[in-house]
């Protein structure tokens, strides 16, 4: 209406679900809280989980809902234990604790993952989201739909280099899912997010190792026929990559990590890190991406984890990953403010350029909230679509959420109701329907044995006699 175009009674309610799920996802009030390190080494974990629920605001909802069925026997003890810590951390009264031990002692139990462990944050993420959308878990449908529906287009080029084939070339394209998180190397001669976007996919990169006569699905490109060709030993292949289909939040890796002398070190540069990327110079020429609008193809930051470590103090030894130093994690909230978590500490940073300084390795200058003799670099990033809203998919996934969860919390209780004594059930609590589809909730006040039939007070007042095993219940 504020726009003077009338919408339908159908859109008014879609507008207003749409407000509802807006308010149950944001972050303004209460107040962000962090989580604490409760072994003094658990930072790479309770960096990563703040990522992932207060960036990824879908998987925060989905979680919350989660979290109404407690104790459900079939969810699996991990989704479990982050649905409650979900609940805890975004409770209104902000005097709930937040202990994330339970969560912890699941993930040791069923992952690889330590929290009384020195770890890395980019690992700890990958055994999560793994873990979160295996075994048809109730997480899956909204990562599919919100963090796993990228797609890469992988192109290989082979050029036979022999003076006898040397105009011989063969080319396969293949499209693949975008990993999620999308990890690209970030080496010391990087200066930017984007340099480092489009030396991982548009600049070629030699591959050693491919078997031309083992490649199928390739295009032919010759001028002479050589029959022998694919068994000559001198082929050099490269490989370029674009984007096909881009996902609505994107996670990106940035490694920072390499060996040198025998240990693994840290490039820990500067590193510009954009509040807005444009896909367009990383995307496939396919014109059904090229004609969408171009918010669709440009995302805005949300959040980040950065690794903190002394200046004199970027060698580590014995570590596959940056496991030393610390962890921290900046997110922006729905009021578009920014925040600092580490840890338990939550601190507001006043302005987007030092949002953009933190990020990029450049400590802000005049800030009490780092610590100027620390080196800080980005290690994961979170992005979102512009164009993104909470769209009619996001409630149809919502509703089959909560739907599945009504159902299983409903055949769990039903699994527990003895008929063979029922005068046991007198004092319980249900909801039966009526020929009308409506469900009304009461209680069972008594029960005849004569008649085999239980007395039902319903809220109202209203009183009935029901044989129960005749009757649609839900308890």
């Amino acid at each position: 209406h504020q726009h003077g175009v009338s919408v339908s009674a159908d859109e008014s309610h879609f507008a207003k679900r749409m407000h509802i799920m807006s308010n149950t996802m944001s972050t303004e009030n209460p107040p962000p809280r962090g989580i604490p390190n409760v072994s003094g080494v658990a930072c790479h974990l309770s960096s990563t989980l703040l990522l992932l629920l207060h960036a990824i605001p879908p998987i925060r909802a989905a979680l919350l809902e989660i979290a109404k069925y407690h104790n459900n026997d079939d969810t699996n003890a991990v989704l479990q234990e982050l649905a409650n810590l979900t609940r805890n951390l975004f409770h209104q009264d902000c005097n709930v604790e937040i202990n994330p031990e339970p969560l912890y002692q699941a993930l040791q139990q069923s992952t690889s993952l330590d929290p009384h462990e020195l770890g890395d944050a980019a690992k700890a993420l990958r055994v999560l989201l793994h873990t979160l959308q295996q075994d048809e878990s109730l997480l899956q449908p909204i990562l599919k739909h919100y963090c796993m529906a990228g797609s890469l287009e992988q192109t290989l080029v082979g050029e036979c280099t022999c003076h006898k084939h040397q105009q011989v070339c063969r080319i396969q394209k293949k499209k693949r899912p975008l990993p999620f998180p999308f990890s690209i190397p970030a080496e010391e001669s990087t200066t930017s997010l984007q340099q480092a976007l489009l030396n991982a996919t548009i600049v070629p990169q030699t591959i050693v190792g491919v078997d031309w006569n083992q490649v199928s699905n390739y295009i032919q490109q010759e001028a002479q026929d050589c029959g022998d060709v694919l068994r000559c030993k001198e082929w050099t292949t490269t490989r370029t990559m674009s984007f096909a289909s881009l996902p609505h939040y994107m996670l990106i890796h940035l490694q920072r990590a390499h060996y040198h002398d025998n240990a693994v070190q840290l490039w820990t540069h500067e590193l510009h890190v954009p509040l807005q990327l444009h896909m367009e110079p990383y995307m496939t020429n396919d014109e059904s991406l090229l004609v969408q609008d171009e918010c669709c193809r440009t995302y805005q930051l949300v959040g980040s984890i950065l690794h903190v470590s002394e200046n004199d103090n970027v060698t580590h030894e014995n570590h596959d990953e940056q496991e030393d130093g610390h962890y921290v994690t900046l997110v922006q909230s729905n009021s578009q403010d920014w925040y600092l978590f580490n840890d338990e500490r939550v601190t507001l940073i006043p302005n987007e350029q030092q949002v953009v300084d933190l990020m990029s390795g450049r400590c802000p200058a005049d800030c009490e909230f780092v610590e100027h003799e620390s080196s800080y670099c980005t290690t994961v990033l979170a992005y979102t679509r512009m164009c993104d809203c909470f769209d009619a998919t996001n409630m149809t996934l919502m509703d089959d959420l909560r739907d599945s969860l009504q159902r299983t919390n409903t055949e769990t209780v039903e699994s527990m109701v003895n008929w063979d004594e029922p005068h046991e059930l007198v004092g319980r609590r249900l909801r039966i329907r009526w020929k009308s589809g409506k469900y009304y909730s009461g209680i069972i006040s008594a029960y005849d044995r004569e008649s085999g039939k239980h007395c039902i007070t319903y809220k109202d007042g209203d009183v009935r006699h029901y044989t129960l095993s005749k009757k649609t219940i839900e308890w």
